[in-house]
């Protein structure tokens, strides 16, 4: 006997009913459909509502991206996802940063952590990923915060597993 495959549109529909009686994990829904956890994902991806960036959002968006704010720092201002930044304006090219910016970069970072401010905030408050902070110093040859040296290595490890 030949099984026939019901439809994307069938399946998804299938999805939310399985999702409304309780089904609350993919490899359940999946064990009852007969099909991969990775497309009951992408079927709840696709089932999710999508919300629209606002003409405000969408004007916030361009000003940030044209003073050179980081699309990261961007999204969480205006409070969507740094990646439907980036699908919304595919032509943005992130700004390179010089050597002597970076430097003032780190001097910022160095002075919010002397004040106190736990690392990744800090990192956060100059526009950055205290990963990407910890780049810079390694790549400047600068001597790194004795404070910020234990969590470099943990990120690298970190790197390093995945």
């Amino acid at each position: 006997m030949i099984e026939m495959r019901m439809s994307i549109e069938e399946r998804r529909k299938r999805v939310a009913e399985l999702l409304e009686q309780g089904y609350s994990s993919n490899a359940k829904v999946a064990l009852a459909l007969g099909v991969g956890k990775e497309t009951v994902r992408r079927d709840r991806e696709a089932l999710r509502p999508r919300r629209e960036l606002t003409k405000d959002q969408i004007r916030t968006i361009q000003t940030r991206l044209a003073e050179g704010l980081p699309i990261a720092a961007t999204a969480r201002e205006v409070g969507c996802s740094p990646s439907e930044i980036r699908s919304k304006f595919p032509e943005y090219t992130p700004h390179k940063y010089t050597d002597e910016e970076k430097i003032a970069k780190l001097d910022d970072f160095e002075w919010l952590l002397d004040s106190g401010v736990w690392p990744p905030t800090a990192a956060s408050r100059i526009g950055m990923q205290l990963a990407t902070v910890c780049q810079w110093y390694r790549r400047l040859e600068i001597p790194m915060p004795k404070r910020i040296a234990a969590i470099s290595r943990d990120l690298e490890k970190k790197q390093a597993a995945s």
